[in-house]
């Protein structure tokens, strides 16, 4: 009678069904707080609430602590949202900023130092230009100056040969001439004298 009693109460249990079989979630305990605890810091997870997934690194993390005792307590627990570091990324991009900033900065003394060296490239060719025309002038000015020598000199000779020219030939003419005029002054007396004596003897005769 007794066996019969124990097959029956086997029998009721396989027909029972399986819900109402189920264990009971037991409630959440300190230890698994605790546990709760190290996966949160160890996955640096915010102590806010909202929706979000974990990954494998938490479970793997929470099983190797050897806190397998709040599983239930990890598959019902609500995900929470992990928060980006907002100052530590404004960080980053400040510093890119700058050293993007940096960089530009750079660029632009490179270009500056190109433009300065081409426009001091083009001023030496241009002095260079200079100098040579300068130097071509001057040598033009010599030669020039070598020119007027010249020509003052022969001026200075041509003036004497045209003095000594003159003189040679006006002396004799001025000999004529005075000789000339003497002979004129000569032949004027002739002539009063000649007219005085007819006009005496005019009169004498009348």
């Amino acid at each position: 009678m007794r066996w019969n009693n124990v097959i029956a109460s086997d029998r009721l249990n396989f027909l029972e069904p399986s819900s109402a079989r189920e264990t009971p979630v037991p409630a959440q305990s300190s230890s698994s707080s605790s546990c709760f605890e190290d996966i949160q810091n160890q996955n640096h997870l915010p102590s806010s609430s909202g929706p979000s997934s974990y990954g494998g690194p938490a479970v793997a993390s929470y099983f190797n602590n050897g806190c397998g005792h709040g599983v239930a307590d990890f598959f019902t627990m609500e995900p929470q949202v992990a928060r980006p570091d907002v100052p530590q990324m404004e960080a980053s991009v400040h510093s890119i900023n700058r050293i993007s900033d940096g960089i530009g900065q750079l660029i632009a003394n490179a270009s500056a130092n190109l433009g300065l060296e081409s426009e001091k490239v083009e001023l030496a060719r241009t002095l260079n230009a200079q100098k040579l025309e300068n130097d071509e002038l001057r040598l033009r000015v010599r030669n020039n100056q070598s020119t007027m020598e010249e020509l003052r000199n022969e001026i200075d000779k041509l003036r004497v040969e045209n003095s000594t020219k003159v003189t040679s030939e006006l002396g004799p003419i001025q000999e004529q001439l005075q000789m000339q005029t003497q002979a004129v002054g000569v032949m004027v007396g002739k002539k009063a004298e000649l007219l005085f004596a007819v006009h005496r003897k005019k009169f004498s005769c009348s």
